[in-house]
């Protein structure tokens, strides 16, 4: 009865923890990885997964793991995104100074949190696509960074002083035969 009921209802038949679902996805990625050489940008050939982004998706899943890994994929919903966000300032402030890794910032820039969040947008997506949310909508939310204060622009004083200095600095270089 349970499973008719999860039919009528569009409701996963088999429910799968976040955690699986990031580790299918990585080994997903690693396959990507492995079957194609990674070139750079001026190589022929490209595959989706370079190495570098294999290292970025290992080292954020272990802050979703540990943030809601037992968690059920298809309970992973637009209030559980917005509290990663909190979660994740604490983290290393909650952790013992001799524990924290030599190179853990205690406050994780805007701009990371922002790719955190959208990268567990992407975990969620790929659960979807495989059926294990069955027609539960995909989460919205999108953590912003702020935008950083940008240099003004140069006063008519500055600019005519930066001028002058190229053109001292170009005579100064230039062969003058």
């Amino acid at each position: 009865y349970e499973i008719e009921f999860k039919k009528e209802q569009g409701l996963p038949l088999r429910s799968r923890s976040f955690s699986a679902v990031l580790d299918e996805y990585f080994a997903m990625r690693e396959k990507q990885a492995s079957d194609v050489a990674y070139k750079n940008k001026d190589g022929v050939r490209r595959n989706s997964t370079s190495p570098h982004m294999l290292r970025q998706i290992q080292r954020v899943s272990k802050f979703w793991h540990e943030y809601c890994g037992k968690r059920s994929v298809d309970t992973v919903d637009d209030k559980v995104l917005q509290g990663y966000v909190d979660w994740r300032r604490a983290y290393y402030k909650n952790m013992p100074a001799e524990k924290r890794p030599r190179n853990a910032k205690l406050n994780p820039a805007a701009k990371t949190l922002e790719w955190e969040t959208t990268f567990a947008l992407t975990v969620i997506k790929f659960a979807h696509e495989r059926g294990y949310r069955a027609n539960k909508s995909l989460p919205r939310y999108r953590y912003k960074a702020a935008r950083g204060v940008s240099r003004p622009a140069f006063t008519i004083y500055e600019y005519r002083r930066l001028y002058q200095a190229m053109r001292r600095w170009i005579w100064d270089k230039a062969d003058n035969e």
